[in-house]
Formats: C-alpha cells, sequence, structure tokens
C-alpha cells in the first residue's frame, strides 16, 4: 500500500529514502484523485521494491515549496530532488507505469 504522508514530519522522513520517490498529491474532495487511487495500489506492488509510492494530502500537509497548482499531481523525486512532474490524472496503469519506469 502506498504511504499516507498526513504531516510534515512524515514529510521530511522521505528526504533520506534511497528508493525513488512518486508523490502524490491529493485532496479528500478530489473525485480524479479517488479514480488514480487503485493505479497507484498496482504500482507499488508491481514496483515497490523499487519505487516509494508516498500519497500527500495537500489538505494536512503544507505542499507550498512543491508550487501545486491541481490535484492531483504526481512528482518523481530522486534523492529529495524532482526528476518528473505530471498534473492530472494519467488515465491507465500503462500510462502512470511508462511515466515512472525511465527514472528507475
Amino acid at each position: 500500500m502506498p504511504r499516507e504522508i498526513q504531516s510534515q514530519a512524515d514529510l521530511k522522513a522521505l528526504i533520506d529514502e534511497p528508493k525513488l520517490v512518486l508523490l502524490d498529491f491529493y485532496t479528500d474532495w478530489c473525485g480524479p484523485c479517488k479514480a488514480m487511487a487503485p493505479l497507484l495500489v498496482q504500482l507499488e506492488a508491481e514496483l515497490g521494491d523499487r519505487v516509494l509510492v508516498a500519497k500527500i494530502n495537500a489538505e494536512k500537509v503544507d505542499v507550498k515549496q512543491f508550487q501545486i497548482k491541481g490535484y492531483p499531481t504526481l512528482i518523481i523525486s530522486k534523492q529529495w530532488a524532482q526528476v518528473a512532474r505530471m498534473g492530472g490524472i494519467p488515465g491507465t496503469y500503462p500510462r502512470l507505469k511508462a511515466f515512472v519506469e525511465p527514472h528507475l
């Protein structure tokens, strides 16, 4: 299951993560965010040995540093440096996987 980030402390704990990190910025009221949740679970199940999937509730955690303009937003981070970004839902699992795999 993706890791739920519910506080600034949880977010700071990701800084030292050695794996690639896929940050999913969402809100509880966002319909597309809810639709994407199963895709993230599938990605974690398939690639979890190489990718940490982190769901960040933007209503509970200060995400200003990430300059999020809409939800959902996905950011791929390597050693806390952003390497890719996608706004909106990728639509299908193959598209989500294709977004992540080049960075592994």
